[in-house]
């Protein structure tokens, strides 16, 4: 299998590159080869699940995946600097219980999924200050712990 990506700025410093963007390839394996990567944007794909090498990004700060995921690996719990993190367009059923591990987290966008519940543990996401749920049409309820979250400046759900 491989995964679309492609270099922004000089590619020819592909490795040494901290952005990364949609357009070339890379092998499931070499992914994981990636781990001066702060920034990886990954976008409209055919693929539902993504190598476990991805959670040895350990640098990245921010990551776009956005396409036909039905789940995630449960490496990404490495990501311990992850601030940004959009995972919008996917066809996700649930949070991950890890979601609530990523500290540094500031904004998620979860919208156009197909969630319908988010666990209380969302307390735990200190750090946010930025939360999008629109077009999770099974999404009734939020959990009142998510008044205690009290860096949030946005919550998205239409």
């Amino acid at each position: 299998m491989k995964y679309v990506v492609k270099a922004t700025g000089k590619q020819r410093e592909a490795i040494g590159e901290t952005k990364w963007r949609t357009k070339g390839r890379v092998e499931r394996q070499e992914i994981g080869n990636l781990t001066n990567l702060k920034e990886l944007n990954i976008y409209n794909y055919k693929i539902d699940a993504l190598p476990n090498e991805i959670g040895n990004l350990l640098n990245l700060e921010e990551i776009m995946l956005c396409g036909s995921l039905n789940s995630l690996p449960s490496s990404i719990q490495n990501w311990k600097k992850i601030k940004n993190l959009y995972l919008a367009g996917n066809k996700l059923n649930k949070t991950p219980p890890y979601f609530y591990l990523f500290s540094e987290l500031e904004f998620l966008d979860l919208s156009r999924n197909n969630i319908s519940f988010i666990n209380d543990s969302i307390k735990l996401l200190k750090q946010i200050k930025d939360l999008t749920f629109n077009g999770n049409i099974e999404l009734k309820n939020l959990p009142e712990s998510i008044c205690e979250l009290r860096m949030l400046e946005r919550l998205d759900i239409e």
